[in-house]
């Protein structure tokens, strides 16, 4: 399987000539998840969970509460979970994954994957 990274932006440009699956990743529960291809994808994973590494915790812009939200919904066991049940559901049917992770893609993904286009 390839793995293909993409920022939201380049998430709502992709396109596969072959059968491919998404995991697409919010940071905030209120903001859409941005509309990708349809076209030849097998399965579409949407979750949401806060990226610890930019979200800022003391910022004055953001209440006790949505402070207190944000830190109860940071990735999970249970988040983890779904990805590896998606992953595992699709693995041999699917020949690329396109994942475009948290609000602007995550410098950490880009990194750690090799992003090639299929």
């Amino acid at each position: 399987m390839q793995f293909v990274v993409c920022s939201k932006r380049e998430a709502t440009e992709f396109e596969s000539q072959s059968i491919w699956c998404g995991i697409q990743i919010n940071t905030f529960k209120d903001e859409s998840h941005p509309k990708i291809s349809a076209v030849k994808r097998l399965d579409l994973l949407q979750i949401t969970f806060p990226d610890a590494d930019s979200t800022d915790f003391t910022s004055e812009s953001l209440s006790e509460s949505e402070i207190k939200e944000l830190k109860q919904n940071l990735f999970s066991q249970e988040h983890a979970d779904k990805i590896i049940d998606f992953y595992l559901k699709n693995k041999n049917n699917c020949e690329v994954l396109m994942v475009h992770p948290l609000r602007a893609g995550s410098p950490y993904f880009r990194r750690k994957f090799i992003c090639r286009r299929s």
